[in-house]
């Protein structure tokens, strides 16, 4: 990813959405709006490939290691765009579903990491 495209994808991150509205309509139809398609796009792909990994860890969970869970739990934690999250109870089952399993076999990180998430995910819709 090249610096100016990082510099415009943090600095929308913080900006109110009337803004981001206002800069949207401004732009339109310029390099910069193919540019801010282009952001919306790599962070809407991010979080569906992070929901395809989640799906198969919900599911067959006891298959992996726990160090490989634990990856991919801080992989998701630093990597998922929560405002993006559109049906959030899809997600939060996905990842109840580790939790549970793991809370039982006492395994505290993994437990950690799924409560953090699943907080990010539901006070999102606050």
């Amino acid at each position: 990813m090249n610096k100016k495209l990082l510099i415009i994808l943090k600095a929308l991150e913080k900006l109110p959405n009337d803004i981001k509205y206002l800069i949207v309509k401004e732009v339109q139809g310029t390099f910069i709006s193919e540019t801010l398609r282009n952001i919306y796009y790599i962070k809407v792909s991010k979080n569906t490939e992070i929901f395809k990994l989640l799906c198969v860890h919900s599911i067959y969970f006891s298959n992996f290691f726990e160090e490989d869970v634990v990856i991919f739990l801080t992989y998701a934690k630093n990597n998922i765009t929560f405002s993006y999250i559109i049906d959030t109870f899809l997600w939060i089952d996905k990842f109840i579903a580790i939790y549970n399993y793991y809370y039982r076999d006492k395994s505290n990180h993994i437990t950690q990491i799924c409560a953090f998430i699943l907080e990010k995910i539901i006070l999102k819709k606050i």
